[in-house]
């Protein structure tokens, strides 16, 4: 028996081409684009689960709150961690860590840059890195101690162990390798290449006052309590800073949150690795449900459709004898075996698509691991519901058929007035306007930020980082002579870049008793020219002035102060008066996610990076003479540079990569939505042939044919847009909340998938337009 099934469904499929193509393609499509959606959703949603002891980890936050201003921060003081251990039983341990500005280690000639941290000997045991090693136990307990990663390890030493080995820092202070652990996997925010003990840290401050620049995590007890242990912060906070700080109008909360819910559910400040984002991930399960669900209705309604040709075959089948379960059970298989070709077909197209779609996110994702069983176990059941669905109804539905009834009509079952079928083309245009109008909406946006002034110019100029004190000691020098080469048109030195957020410090602004905090930026008076950004009052810095006291502060700043006249005042920070000589435009220095903060600019010696203005003539030219005028006065010290557009595109690396992908896998639901149409509307077509004759007789012309066919699509079409509008604007004014710049949400893009889906419908259907237009009304009216 089930070899005449498959006999039957292999000669129906022979006899059926195009629609066995366009079922088996636009489901593969559709399974295709929901397994690589979902292998990104799991890796997001992975994230820190590595560890074993990940349940037990948490990192401290605080919540700052200056004059009414409230802000949050992942990074705290140095004392935080041990105090908080000493005074809470809850807390097992504490490791505290410190990212590192650029390095690179030396040895033997060979140099290679990386990710480094400085952290407590703690940190190895309460994450329980991998040892391959050395004893991690107290691997940093001593300074002048180094932890490798494997890779960075085996460039460096090759195979061997290098445990007891010294290497070279920035050709400035030597480090022995203690322990070589595994690398870290992808789903982390703990991406390193080595680890330096923390007494090699400058400390700048020792107190709760200052210096914030550590992450502080704990390993708490197995059976304690997080919530209740965070209740009894407000009375340590009270001791230690609040009941000093408040009456500056300061106060400072701590928190704590399990390091796996960081990545989605943070949303804080100074981020140790760029934060995921749970709204991306809902809008990311939303695409795959509805690829996924556009391609199973095509498959369902075209299964539908392809069945009910064959009530001839099914009437005559009934007459010799076929029991109803017998025809229940072919259309059944014959469904089945079509979702499971389409699942093997999608297999194929991921094993394509996938290295490019792990280049384009910079990931390693892999289908077939054992982490991904839920995936691997969904799939078979999602290929299971789809095929009993699309082939229980014709079953169930031509099983009842009075054979005699059907014989008489010629074989001929109507779909064309169904309800389910125009509830399921509805929804299909529901969601295809939907991601229409989505992909215009995020497009503009994402043009948007990519074109805004950000208050400098961000084109052209080279960053040069300063990595070590001999680096630093020759800024001068290398400013001198590069300012000689004919390409180079400014150069100028800063203490950070202004692209993810710059430290901040508390001021006593003049006529103000408390102090305010404001972002605090070193440069020189070449940083005008160099960056272009724009002087609004007063003057730039001086090489002639005494600069140190003196400060440039922005339009924000003097805003959030309340000045009208800024020139003159005065902010006052550990005993000296930064006079205020002028007010620069505002500029950004964080993404468009955030506004604009109060920034004070002060001129100072000892910066960390060099920006250079370089003509748009010869790029390459001019980098390699800088190169060569570093080598010339740095001739053991590596020089590591980047274009500045490169950072700022960092900035917006996550948004670039949700805009490609939605409007990539969007394009992708609306061409699986199209091929449902065009075979829809190809069977529609055929089972109206001998109507479509008879009216060609008559004098009927190809607008008159494309109207029969395309009239109910259109009715359909416009009830699916008058659904899809709110859910549309509904869905894009949340997420553009999530911008302190964005674009006013348009009315245009409503009107444009509106006209969009109808030339794309228009487009469709008029292939079979012409092909039943130029058929001869004989040969229709002879059919069946």
């Amino acid at each position: 028996m089930f070899k005449n099934f498959f006999k039957i469904a292999f000669r129906n499929t022979l006899r059926n081409k195009v629609y066995s193509l366009i079922n088996v393609l636009g489901l593969a499509i559709g399974i295709c684009c929901c397994i690589l959606l979902m292998l990104y959703i799991n890796h997001e949603t992975s994230y820190e689960k590595y560890y074993q002891n990940a349940d037990d980890i948490y990192r401290v936050w605080l919540r700052e709150t200056l004059n009414g201003k409230v802000s949050e921060s992942a990074i705290t003081t140095l004392p935080y961690g041990p105090d908080l251990k000493a005074e809470f039983p809850e807390v097992l341990e504490m490791a505290r860590v410190r990212t590192m500005q650029g390095g690179y280690f030396s040895k033997d000639e060979k140099q290679f840059g990386g990710h480094f941290l400085y952290a407590d000997n703690s940190f190895l045991e309460i994450f329980g890195f991998e040892t391959i090693y050395g004893d991690i136990t107290r691997a940093l307990a001593e300074p002048g101690s180094l932890v490798l990663t494997k890779s960075l390890a085996t460039k460096l030493f090759a195979e061997e162990s290098p445990v007891g080995k010294t290497v070279l820092l920035n050709n400035s202070k030597h480090l022995m390798v203690t322990a070589v652990i595994a690398d870290q996997p992808q789903n982390t925010h703990l991406q390193f290449s080595a680890l330096l003990s923390l007494e090699d840290c400058r400390f700048q401050y020792y107190g709760y006052d200052g210096n914030y620049s550590f992450y502080t995590y704990l390993l708490l007890a197995p059976n304690a309590d997080p919530v209740n242990l965070q209740a009894k912060f407000p009375a340590f906070m009270e001791e230690k800073i609040n009941k000093r700080s408040r009456e500056f109008g300061y106060q400072e909360d701590a928190f704590v949150q399990n390091i796996t819910e960081m990545h989605l559910y943070s949303g804080l400040g100074y981020e140790m690795s760029p934060a995921g984002s749970l709204s991306n991930i809902y809008v990311y399960s939303l695409i795959a449900v509805f690829v996924l669900f556009i391609a199973c209705v095509n498959f369902m309604n075209l299964s539908i459709a392809g069945s009910l040709k064959r009530a001839k075959e099914i009437g005559v089948r009934k007459v010799v004898g076929a029991s109803r379960g017998s025809i229940v059970k072919q259309h059944l298989g014959e469904s089945l075996l079509f979702a499971f070709i389409a699942l093997v077909v999608a297999l194929i197209l991921v094993e394509i698509c996938l290295p490019p779609y792990n280049r384009f996110l910079g990931l390693e994702l892999q289908f077939y691991l054992a982490s991904e069983w839920k995936l691997l176990l969904i799939l078979p059941l999602i290929i299971i519901v789809v095929g009993v669905l699309s082939g229980a109804y014709p079953a169930f539905y031509l099983s009842r058929f009075n054979p005699g009834k059907v014989l008489k009509s010629g074989g001929r079952v109507s779909y064309n007035k169904s309800i389910l079928r125009n509830v399921l083309v509805v929804l299909q245009f529901v969601i295809s306007t939907v991601l229409i109008v989505c992909t215009v909406i995020i497009y503009n946006q994402i043009s948007f930020m990519n074109n805004k002034d950000m208050g400098y110019n961000k084109e052209n100029v080279l960053i040069v980082s300063l990595n070590n004190a001999v680096q630093r000691n020759s800024l001068q020098v290398l400013k001198n002579e590069v300012e000689q080469i004919s390409g180079v048109r400014g150069v100028s030195s800063l203490s950070a870049l202004p692209v993810h957020g710059i430290t901040m410090n508390g001021y006593v602004p003049e006529g103000y008793e408390k102090p305010v905090m404001l972002h605090e930026l070193w440069v020189d008076e070449e940083f005008k020219k160099t960056f272009e950004v724009e002087i609004v009052e007063g003057r730039n810095f001086s090489k002639t002035d005494k600069e140190s006291e003196n400060c440039i502060i922005n339009q924000a700043a003097v805003e959030s102060l309340g000045w009208t006249h800024a020139i003159g005042k005065k902010l006052h920070r550990n005993s000296v008066d930064y006079k205020v000589v002028g007010v620069v435009k505002d500029f950004h220095i964080t993404s468009l996610h955030d506004k604009i903060a109060p920034v004070i600019l002060k001129s100072k010696a000892e910066h960390s990076f060099i920006g250079i203005k370089l003509s748009s003539g010869n790029l390459k030219n001019d980098i390699e003479m800088i190169s060569s005028v570093w080598k010339n006065i740095l001739p053991g010290e590596t020089i590591n540079y980047r274009m500045f557009s490169s950072y700022y595109d960092g900035m917006y690396r996550k948004e670039s990569r949700f805009g490609t992908t939605f409007i990539t896998f969007s394009l992708l639901a609306i061409f699986i939505a199209c091929l449902g149409l065009l075979g829809l509307s190809s069977y529609m077509a055929e089972q109206r042939t001998r109507e479509i004759g008879i009216r060609k007789v008559l004098g009927a012309n190809t607008t008159n044919v494309f109207t029969l066919l395309s009239s109910n699509y259109f009715k359909l079409l416009l009830i699916a847009n008058l659904i899809a509008a709110p859910i549309a604007w509904f869905g894009m004014d949340k997420w553009l909340e999530g911008f302190a710049y964005r674009i006013p949400l348009p009315w245009w893009p409503f009107v444009a998938a509106l006209l969009i889906s109808i030339v794309l419908m228009f487009i469709t259907i008029t292939v079979q337009t012409m092909k039943s237009a130029k058929s001869k009304p004989v040969d229709a009216i002879k059919y069946e």
